[in-house]
């Protein structure tokens, strides 16, 4: 197992033994279970901001250690499940069984899990946004697979399930840094105009997470299923406009010449109504042009290393 897996690589700073006492009492520490991701990275950085014991474990040996101390002043965090589903994270010895055996060991200590899922579990419908109460409908292998890693939570008592839109960020295999490739390019590039997608940066949604996780450290009992997209939907016309926006006042030069296609985006991702989670936790939503700045930045320096 290598020190990144154990929490202690670049992205993640090692655990904070110390302080857990004083922890103990005032709020939740947290373990949270990913693979090395922008969502991770600005999440942990969140989460080093606050007074708050946590650790970051892969399947493994640490997480064997990490399981023998939750109790009731633990949350567990998964990203890991959005992550070998949504993602294809290579995490092969995270499957159905191992998760299972981790939940049994929450609900038998009485520490609290908070998981990511994802809109897939729900079709595209023109004009429509997915509520918490409407039952998920996975049309395609992406949801069918995450709707089985939710249904395994739905027995637990301290529970938090959390979807997401059309998550975003500045990963070498990410949708964003083909089209930042795509830019650079020149030529002309035509892309659709009809706005049909939500785009939820992972920055974002760390702060969402975080925020979360705030309230329920104050013994706040707000477990249930909460949805949580960006607000605003944009087209792909429009996207690489505010790309190229961005890229010229980073002297990022790109001579391509967008035209529209004239047709609809091909796939979309389900639309989904953040209303719940803004009413019982005061969350609002944010525009993706918040974040893209820094994105357009992180895709620059990626390429030019």
């Amino acid at each position: 197992m290598t020190d990144r897996a154990r929490g202690a690589g670049p992205w993640w700073p090692a655990p904070r033994r110390g302080s857990e006492q004083a922890v103990a009492g005032s709020g939740l520490k947290v373990l949270i279970i990913g693979q090395e991701s922008p969502l991770c990275t600005a999440l942990g950085e969140r989460l080093t901001a606050r007074p708050r014991s946590w650790l970051c474990r892969l399947p493994g040996e640490g997480l064997e250690a990490a399981r023998a101390e939750l109790g009731p002043d633990w949350l567990v965090v998964d990203l890991l499940s959005f992550q070998r589903t949504v993602e294809a994270a290579e995490q092969e010895d995270w499957t159905e069984s191992t998760r299972a055996e981790l939940l049994a060991s929450i609900e038998r200590q009485g520490a609290g899990v908070l998981m990511l899922s994802h809109a897939s579990v729900f079709p595209w419908r023109d004009r429509h946004r997915w509520a918490e109460e409407e039952a998920p409908e996975p049309h395609d292998a992406v949801g069918q697979a995450m709707h089985a890693w939710e249904r395994q939570l739905e027995f637990y008592s301290r529970a938090l399930l959390l979807r997401a839109g059309q998550l975003v960020d500045a990963s070498e295999s990410g949708m964003l840094q083909r089209l930042h490739g795509r830019l650079l390019s020149g030529g002309a590039l035509r892309l659709p105009t009809e706005p049909r997608q939500a785009y939820t940066s992972a920055l974002d949604l760390a702060r969402v997470i975080s925020a979360i996780i705030d309230q329920l450290s104050c013994h706040a009992e707000l477990w249930g299923t909460y949805h949580y997209q960006a607000a605003g939907r944009l087209s792909q016309y429009e996207l690489a406009e505010a790309m190229l926006t961005e890229m010229a006042e980073q002297g990022q030069e790109a001579s391509v010449v967008l035209e529209p296609a004239g047709r609809p985006q091909l796939r979309a991702l389900a639309q989904l109504s953040s209303r719940q989670l803004r009413n019982t936790f005061g969350i609002q939503q944010r525009i993706l042009g918040q974040d893209l700045k820094d994105i357009v930045k992180q895709l620059g320096e990626l390429r030019n290393d």
